[in-house]
C-alpha cells in the first residue's frame, strides 16, 4: 500500500525560512513514519490498511502462568516468549505502550528494589532476553511478542517528498503543498510466530 501525508504552506514561507527542508523532515516525514509504524503493528487489513502483526498474531496462552503464586506484567512477556519457544520459534522482541513500559521499569519488589535496572542508571530496554519496543501504535495493556525473522517489510518505494503549486486553490492562494509518501507491505511468513494478549490476563496473583 501507499502511505501518504501532506501539508500546505505559503510560497513566502518556502522562500523566506532557512532550513525549510529540516522543518518538513521534522513534521511531514515524522508523521509518515508514525503512520507506517501504526500499520505495521496494528493495521486491521481492511481497505487500504495493511494486515498488522497484532491482527494476525495468535492469542496468548494464559495457562503458562497458572498454578498460583506472584507474577507481574514483565513475567507475562516471558510467558509469551515461552509459548513461542515451545513450538520452535526464537522470540526476540516485545512491543508495549510507552506508558506500560514506564510502569515496568518503575516496578519495585516488596523490599523496595527496582525489579529491572535502577532508572537512575541507563535502563536497558530488555526483559527475558526480549528487546522491548515501546510504541504509541499499541495502547493500554496490550502487547505483542514475536520472532522478528518471521516477518519481512517489502519496501517498493522509499520515502519521497514532492511539491505542488497546482493542488486545489494553491495557484490563486499563493500556497504550496508538500506531499510525502512511501509504498511498502509487510509479509508475515508465520503468523503463529507472534503472540498478542493483555498484560493483566493470567490466572494468578498479579503484581
Amino acid at each position: 500500500q501507499t502511505l501518504a501525508t501532506f501539508v500546505s504552506f505559503s510560497k513566502q514561507a518556502l522562500d523566506d525560512i532557512d532550513g525549510f527542508g529540516n522543518f518538513l523532515d521534522s513534521t511531514l516525514i515524522w508523521s509518515l513514519e508514525r503512520k507506517a509504524e501504526q500499520e505495521i503493528i496494528s493495521g486491521d487489513g481492511t481497505g487500504t490498511h495493511l494486515p498488522g502483526l497484532l491482527t494476525t498474531a495468535v492469542a496468548y496462552d494464559t495457562s503458562i502462568l497458572s498454578g498460583g503464586g506472584y507474577w507481574n506484567s514483565i513475567d507475562v512477556l516471558g510467558a509469551a516468549a515461552v509459548q513461542l519457544s515451545e513450538v520452535g520459534y526464537s522470540p526476540d522482541f516485545a512491543v508495549i505502550s510507552p506508558r506500560r513500559w514506564f510502569k515496568m521499569i518503575s516496578l519495585r519488589s516488596t523490599t523496595g528494589e527496582y525489579v529491572l535496572n535502577d532508572p537512575r542508571t541507563a535502563t536497558g530496554e530488555r526483559a527475558y532476553s526480549l528487546q522491548i519496543l515501546p510504541s504509541p501504535a499499541i495502547t493500554g495493556d496490550a502487547f505483542l511478542v514475536g520472532d522478528s525473522s518471521k516477518a519481512i517489510i517489502r519496501q517498493r518505494e522509499s520515502t519521497s517528498v514532492a511539491l505542488s503549486y497546482e493542488h486545489a486553490s494553491n495557484w490563486t492562494s499563493n500556497l504550496v503543498t508538500a506531499l510525502a509518501e512511501e509504498r511498502f507491505g509487510i509479509q508475515t511468513l508465520r503468523p503463529d510466530a507472534f503472540v498478542t494478549g493483555n498484560l493483566s490476563s493470567s490466572p494468578a496473583t498479579q503484581g
